[in-house]
């Protein structure tokens, strides 16, 4: 039986990606994917009332899935990962994301600004410079 390390977790589950290939070689990627875009949006659910509010009050899960939507729908399933998060901080300047490699921060997205932020940001490469967090 293969050693196990940090990046090869025995698991067993058939629904789990690492289950798929029993061999050595097979059955745990060799290195992580390399995304050209990982996009965290937040999805923090605070206490009805908090002084701060939360993205998830605000329609951060209906962001996140209409995000996954629109970069399926651009085919870029195999160069973006688009990932919910927990508090990434700027709570009250609306819901946040932030896009890596690049490190560009985002505040106040709404769902109308899904289809901008794919075409401008994922694929072109530009950031959405009205939604930019300074």
């Amino acid at each position: 039986m293969p050693q196990e390390g940090p990046l090869t977790p025995s698991c067993g589950s058939v629904a789990h990606s690492c289950a798929r290939d029993n061999s050595a070689a097979g059955r745990y990627p060799s290195r992580m994917p390399a995304w050209k875009h990982h996009v965290f949006v937040c999805t923090n659910q605070r206490p009805a009332g908090h002084p701060k509010g939360s993205c998830g009050e605000k329609g951060s899960p209906e962001l996140l899935s209409a995000l996954k939507g629109a970069v399926d729908a651009h085919d870029l399933h195999d160069t973006v990962k688009v990932t919910g998060s927990g508090c990434l901080g700027p709570c009250a300047r609306g819901i946040t994301m932030v896009v890596y490699p690049e490190g560009t921060w985002y505040g106040g997205v709404t769902l109308a600004d899904v289809p901008e932020l794919v075409q401008t940001h994922l694929v072109e490469g530009r950031p959405v410079a009205r939604l930019v967090l300074e």
